[in-house]
């Protein structure tokens, strides 16, 4: 049975005013497995209506049926065996129940501000499950056939009407994307931390209308579920949306801030957390604040970390965890020997021999210790967003790498011994 392709049972009972119990059976099989195809329909129910197809059941056959509701009569043609003017046949049995399904869709549209797709039920049409999300492939579309390619199937517009997929325009326009709670989403609610974690929406803006009933055809095109239209992706959003289906779509704050960064100033795109565009959020850039203390172990000092901004505390932007041992990523090498010696060719403290790459090999999470360093060295700063999605905080990359080797030079191998983050991330 395709998947989401529901019956009412009043309609049944209506078909059987007209054709065998039997009958209307055998067409709710045909139907259950989206084996329609309408070509052409018209008319309400209200007084009359006809609707033509090819219905398949195993073989494909072209089917028509006419109804007055005036008169109450009946008329219908098939080319199977099993049809003539006197037997009635689940095909034209089919198109009938069709009809009545696709009216009552109708009835039952959902304003068009709202993300809640229209009944999937259509004429062997495919629809979005919800609105403004990715379609990892042509199968998850309601109503669809596991063999089903964006190219094959026809899809049921939010108008009721049946197109196939047309040619891909690269018209001007730009995607929204709205990273939101995932816990608000009900396919996510269920999901580890939703309440913290966000999933991906996407709306679109084409001259002065925004629309929100959309879908993402993987990382090729949008699909407009009002208008019928195709667009290309453009190639920022491609680089996005490939992220996001190999990598998954429930991420934390500072993960997706980190995805969209290096597109935050494309024109075909806007990006917002949870209603706010990104350039509506807060900005800081706090101060460093050291202090040392008496230890508690004889011949020691404690020395404290913070960013302050205010009088505010922010959390360290995960970069700073190449430098700690404690929930940091210093305990992903083999040896606290090997710690040393990377982050002592890291910070260039012997100019002759700072190859710090080949010692890499020796942890565990080499690719995403990699991936901090680049940040730290390749840019003048590091920034990231804040799990309450209040501020984005910004950190001097130059600052930070010269005060871990102010403490590195102080402290020796001591400082990879007894570094640490603390579980907010707000002292070092």
């Amino acid at each position: 049975m395709a998947f989401g392709i529901f019956i009412p049972e009043n309609i049944s009972k209506e078909a059987e005013n007209y054709f065998s119990k039997a009958i209307v059976n055998n067409a709710r099989k045909i139907i259950e497995k989206s084996g329609l195809n309408v070509s052409f329909q018209k008319g309400s129910l209200d007084n009359y209506f006809i609707i033509s197809g090819i219905v398949d059941d195993g073989e494909k056959r072209r089917s028509k049926v006419s109804f007055k509701n005036k008169t109450n009569k009946l008329t219908t043609s098939c080319n199977c065996s099993q049809w003539n003017e006197d037997q009635l046949c689940p095909h034209t049995a089919a198109l009938f129940i069709k009809f009545h399904m696709n009216f009552k869709a109708k009835a039952v549209e959902t304003p068009s501000d709202t993300l809640n797709p229209e009944l999937s039920i259509h004429s062997g049409g495919v629809h979005a499950r919800e609105y403004g999300e990715i379609i990892h492939s042509p199968r998850d579309l309601n109503g669809a056939r596991t063999n089903s390619t964006y190219s094959s199937i026809q899809y049921l517009l939010t108008n009721n009407k049946l197109t196939y997929l047309p040619a891909a325009t690269k018209n001007l326009f730009k995607v929204n994307i709205d990273f939101v709670f995932a816990n608000t989403k009900d396919k996510w609610k269920s999901f580890p931390n939703s309440d913290l974690s966000l999933v991906p929406t996407f709306t679109l803006e084409e001259g002065d209308s925004t629309f929100k009933k959309i879908s993402l055809f993987e990382y090729f095109y949008i699909f407009n579920w009002q208008t019928g239209e195709l667009y290309q992706q453009p190639t920022e959003l491609i680089d996005i949306v490939k992220s996001i289906l190999r990598e998954g779509e429930v991420r934390n704050s500072n993960q997706y801030y980190q995805l969209v960064k290096p597109y935050l100033d494309c024109p075909h795109l806007q990006i917002s957390f949870n209603g706010k565009r990104i350039q509506d959020i807060n900005q800081v850039t706090p101060s460093f604040e050291i202090s040392l203390l008496p230890s508690s172990k004889k011949s020691y000092i404690d020395c404290h970390i913070q960013l302050n901004y205010d009088g505010i505390a922010f959390g360290f932007p995960s970069e700073v965890e190449i430098f700690a041992l404690t929930n940091g990523l210093l305990d992903s090498f083999r040896t606290k020997t090997e710690s040393y010696i990377f982050l002592r060719k890291l910070l260039n403290l012997h100019p002759d021999d700072n190859d710090y790459k080949k010692h890499l090999f020796n942890s565990s999470k080499r690719k995403k210790i990699s991936s901090f360093i680049s940040q730290l060295i390749d840019h003048d700063e590091v920034s990231y967003l804040e799990e309450n999605l209040e501020s984005v905080v910004h950190v001097s990359s130059r600052f930070l790498l010269e005060i871990f080797k102010t403490f590195f030079v102080a402290f020796g191998e001591t400082f990879t011994r007894f570094s640490g983050i603390s579980e907010d991330r707000k002292t070092i």
